[in-house]
């Protein structure tokens, strides 16, 4: 059913140590999106779908896209303050005008 695994000898008298295998076997899948027991975030889990086995586990959430979306806010927010302190610099010229007649 399965190829047999090559060992490898490291030197004699040495143990034997099998080689690294990696074996796929097709299985059928599913995800399910769930969240732990008093806990206020969700995992993503990978599921067998013929035994219902939970064989994977990732943050909900991409954490990359997350991170863009923050990065984008915070140019927003800069652009804001930006505007915003131009705005105050002229009513500052405004208000000395005003003090210095």
């Amino acid at each position: 059913m399965f190829p047999a695994l090559k060992t490898r000898h490291r030197a004699a008298g040495m143990p034997h140590f099998p080689a690294r295998a990696e074996v796929f076997l097709p299985v059928a899948t599913s995800r399910a999106e769930i969240t732990p027991e008093g806990s206020n975030y969700k995992l993503s889990a990978t599921f067998c779908a013929d035994c219902g086995a939970p064989f994977g586990l990732m943050d909900y959430f991409n954490i990359g896209k997350l991170v863009q979306h923050q990065e984008k806010q915070i140019i927003a927010l800069q652009n804001d303050v930006t505007e915003i302190k131009s705005m105050l610099d002229r009513l500052l010229v405004v208000l000395n005008r005003k003090n210095s007649q």
